[in-house]
């Protein structure tokens, strides 16, 4: 019996292999295509990042506010500066507590201002920010919003639908007594509108001195996804049956990219979903570990990316895709502190516990002078303390 199920399952698991069409080979292929181009993009290095790749930079600035330091091993001090946070939390104390508002100014059709049109439009904004079924409120949302913009110095969202069938278990009686439970299986729809904030290094563009999200000629948005997360999103999806978690793909390729880059970027259980679009081709390609789910125009009536970005400072020179951060900004001041933090602390180490000078002859051990140790020398007079005066004034650069 255990035999044939097995024997079952494979050949289920047989049934599943994916063989593309001669369509979704071509569409493979202008993704990967495109894809490649894009990828070279993000990962070539910039004289704004000063001389970083964008992943180099975001990294950099991460460690800044996240205060990571790893000990040195030669023993010295290695304190890093928390001034670039808190005046992080300052900025956001002051801005993100609270979403902006919005006036909107309503039209008729002969171009006449309409008062109260906009103040019911106005008034519906609000409502669904305050009404909508979302993970966070708006508010939460906002700070998370400026917070990665100030840490990341570009802030990317997405703008979806979620519109899926599911099953559900509805309770028709229940008895506390016997803790017996009653249900019926129901369907329901999720009918919602939602943002989801995007990692800058998991956006990629056409063209890094294109400001304008919205006047790049291809963008593209890859997405890591686990399993379940996967059948979740994308069960409607009649090739979704196809896709193969883990370094596994779903089709054999000799030149793409996945052949060169995907082992070092994905995980056993997990899936990632590369989406292309091209607005001025009305295009967007959908592929999940080599099998293509949607190859289509773009779904939407006012063909735009589905994209939000906004920056926390611009770079000087010119137009550039991504923005400052704030501890980019403060680099010169944070590096200043750290190294008079650190040298002060040094100083003060040598200043209560100083080196001491001695001739061969002693053959001491060296050991750390603490109260009440006593040390067995042949001539205490061969000894010699080195004076290191204690920091006497504090440097503060606000």
């Amino acid at each position: 019996m255990v035999k044939d199920k097995e024997q079952k399952e494979e050949k289920s698991e047989i049934i599943q292999v994916y063989n593309p069409t001669d369509k979704e080979l071509k569409a493979q292929e202008w993704a990967y295509e495109n894809f490649n181009i894009m990828w070279d993009v993000n990962n070539k290095p910039y004289e704004q990042f000063n001389g970083n790749t964008l992943a180099k930079y975001l990294e950099e600035s991460r460690k800044t506010l996240n205060l990571m330091a790893k000990p040195r091993l030669d023993g010295r001090s290695n304190v890093k500066s928390v001034a670039p946070l808190n005046k992080l939390m300052a900025i956001l104390a002051r801005i993100a507590l609270k979403r902006p508002t919005i006036d909107v100014t309503a039209t008729t059709r002969n171009n006449i201002v309409d008062r109260k049109r906009g103040e019911i439009l106005k008034d519906l904004w609000i409502w669904s920010n305050e009404n909508i079924e979302r993970d966070e409120d708006g508010d939460t949302e906002y700070f998370f919003e400026a917070f990665d913009g100030a840490s990341d110095g570009t802030v990317l969202v997405y703008e979806g639908f979620d519109n899926q069938t599911h099953n559900r278990k509805k309770i028709k009686d229940y008895d506390p007594d016997t803790g017996e439970v009653k249900w019926e299986k129901e369907e329901f729809t999720t009918n919602i509108c939602y943002s989801q904030t995007i990692m800058p290094e998991d956006f990629f563009i056409w063209n890094p001195y294109l400001r304008l999200l919205q006047k790049q000629p291809k963008v593209a948005w890859r997405t890591i996804y686990d399993k379940a997360h996967f059948n979740y999103e994308f069960k409607g999806y009649k090739k979704a049956k196809y896709v193969l978690p883990g370094g596994h793909i779903s089709a054999p390729f000799d030149t793409v990219y996945y052949k060169t880059y995907w082992k070092d970027r994905i995980e056993n259980n997990q899936i990632e979903v590369l989406r292309v679009y091209d607005r001025f081709e009305d295009r967007m390609v959908i592929i999940a570990n080599g099998v293509v789910l949607s190859d289509s125009p773009l779904p939407w009536k006012h063909k735009l990316y589905p994209f939000g970005k906004t920056i926390f400072s611009p770079f000087a020179g010119g137009q550039f895709f991504w923005g400052m951060s704030l501890a980019f900004k403060l680099k010169g001041d944070k590096e200043a502190l750290e190294t008079l933090y650190n040298l002060g602390i040094e100083q003060a180490k040598l200043a209560v516990n100083p080196p001491i000078l001695t001739t061969a002859e002693n053959e001491t051990e060296d050991n750390m002078i603490l109260p009440g140790r006593q040390i067995i020398v042949d001539d205490p007079k061969q000894f010699e303390q080195l004076i290191f005066k204690s920091p006497t004034k504090v440097i503060s650069i606000s």
